[in-house]
């Protein structure tokens, strides 16, 4: 779980967009993919925080905005560089898979990995908050 301390990256409402719908190209998210990469395991090399007096590492997520809300996915600590890629393409899935209601003012999601798999499950910071 990342807390409101630790780093975030965040992805324009556009980007989300062409993510949501698919018309990002292969290669243009091949690109995204890497320097997400690049940039979440250079946080979590050399950023710390200091919470509550302690000093711990800090755990990277990625923030997808979109019309009406966001989507947070939340970098496991553990998740080897080499898999990165694995589980962003399973990210992307997940994230085309919400339908997003415009008639909700704000919708807030969560996507984080299920169970030490590449697998991810979604849900609503609602239902986040009841777990």
């Amino acid at each position: 779980m990342a807390y409101f301390g630790d780093i975030g990256v965040y992805i324009s409402e556009h980007i989300t967009e062409l993510i949501l719908t698919g018309l990002i190209m292969p290669f243009i998210y091949d690109i995204l993919k890497e320097a997400l990469k690049t940039i979440v395991y250079r946080i979590k090399e050399k950023v710390k925080t200091m919470q509550s007096g302690r000093i711990h590492k800090s755990v990277p997520y990625i923030e997808f905005k979109t019309r009406n809300g966001e989507i947070r996915v939340i970098i496991p600590p553990d998740l080897p560089q080499e898999n990165f890629e694995k589980f962003m393409d399973e990210v992307r899935n997940a994230i085309k898979s919400i339908k997003l209601n415009p008639e909700i003012k704000y919708e807030n999601y969560i996507i984080e990995r299920h169970e030490n798999t590449l697998k991810v499950k979604v849900k609503t910071i609602f239902q986040d908050g009841q777990e």
